[in-house]
């Protein structure tokens, strides 16, 4: 006995059961219509008849509704793969882009010498790009700098050894002419000068070059400072003899003042300073004192002269630079020595400041750590 009971759509017919035991899914269609989804389950009746009951489900809905999700899946699939390409290529193009700008950069600044190109940097470009785009930028920056101090540097020293090697040969073909021995002793008297402001000139950019390099090493030992100075501004001051004076000012509270140093370059600085403010100074002197800046020495020498402005300080210490160029090569200075004095200084772990106002005098300030104490 077979019972059939459908959910869905009435069909007349449906194919038997297969034969088995126990209840059972299978797809079946009826003669080549609508599928269904059908249910056999055995049941014992209570008189020992058993029947078949069989429940099956149309599953035309279902499968329109899979078709479509289908449908809908894959189109969803062709958007985003779409959006996808979109995407990357936009991404591609925003990274792409900036680097092939930059090997372009790069490959014109080494083909054509020209340091002024820089590198676009977008605002919406990839933090790493955008932060390499800066750095390159930088750099060419500092390489554009670096190159006009060079030429600069050239220029300058052209013109700086162009003066006494003129001199020379002007005293030189001198030299030829029918002089008195007078006459020929002034010539060679002013040749030997200038060469050996020649010579110095070379000394000290072959100095700052080297310091530069961080090829010169200076080797220090422990030095009381208040008795070094003490000794040098005495030497110089008898060899001025009534041209300068030098008023070294000794500290009263202030026993000894020890500091790692190089004596000879110390002293090379030191006679730069006095040098520059007797020759400055309006009464040709200058005054030294010594004192302790915490835990630095100050060595300063103060002049009287005009000053120097704000804005011309820093520029001092630069290479041929001079403040009034109309004393400039006839005082036998070569434009080096404040240069070179820093360059010293730092050298052993110092430095020198300038406190200065138009009209009041300059103080150079050469400072250097005290030495450790033994306790320290």
């Amino acid at each position: 006995m077979v019972l059939a009971k459908f959910s869905g759509p009435t069909h007349t017919s449906l194919p038997p059961p297969e034969p088995g035991v126990g209840p059972s899914f299978r797809t079946v269609s009826n003669s080549g219509g609508p599928k269904f989804r059908q249910l056999t389950e055995p049941v014992k009746l209570e008189d020992g008849t058993v029947v078949v009951l069989i429940l099956a489900e149309s599953l035309e809905h279902t499968e329109s509704a899979l078709a479509g999700s289908i449908g809908r899946t894959v189109l969803l699939g062709l958007v985003i793969l779409t959006l996808t390409e979109l995407a990357g290529n936009y991404a591609f193009r925003g990274i792409f882009t900036p680097l092939k700008q930059l090997v372009d950069t790069t490959e014109t600044i080494v083909s054509t010498d020209d340091v002024t190109r820089r590198v676009p940097v977008y605002l919406d470009a990839d933090p790493e790009i955008k932060r390499t785009a800066l750095a390159f930028n930088s750099l060419m920056d500092r390489v554009e700098q670096l190159l006009e101090m060079a030429k600069r540097l050239l220029a300058d020293t052209s013109h700086e050894l162009r003066n006494p090697l003129t001199v020379i040969l002007t005293d030189l073909d001198l030299l030829r002419e029918d002089l008195t021995p007078e006459q020929r002793e002034e010539v060679i008297s002013e040749a030997q000068s200038t060469v050996r402001r020649l010579t110095r000139l070379v000394s000290d950019l072959l100095l700052l070059s080297r310091t530069e390099a961080h090829s010169e090493v200076l080797e220090v030992e422990a030095v009381d400072v208040i008795e070094f100075v003490e000794k040098l501004a005495a030497r110089i001051s008898r060899s001025l003899n009534e041209m300068g004076e030098i008023c070294f000012l000794r500290p009263a509270e202030l026993k000894s003042a020890v500091a790692l140093i190089n004596e000879a370059r110390t002293e090379q600085i030191l006679s730069n300073l006095f040098e520059n403010g007797i020759r400055y100074s309006g009464d040709h002197r200058v005054e030294v004192r010594i004192y302790l800046e915490e835990t630095n020495i100050v060595i300063s020498v103060k002049d009287n002269g005009c000053g120097i402005p704000p804005e011309e300080q820093e520029k001092i210490f630069h290479r041929f630079y001079r403040v009034d160029r109309s004393r400039d090569r006839h005082s036998g200075g070569t434009g080096l020595g404040l240069a070179v004095a820093r360059a010293l200084a730092r050298l052993q772990g110092g430095d020198i400041r300038l406190e200065s106002q138009p009209g009041e005098g300059s103080d150079f300030q050469l400072v250097f750590p005290a030495a450790p104490t033994k306790a320290e």
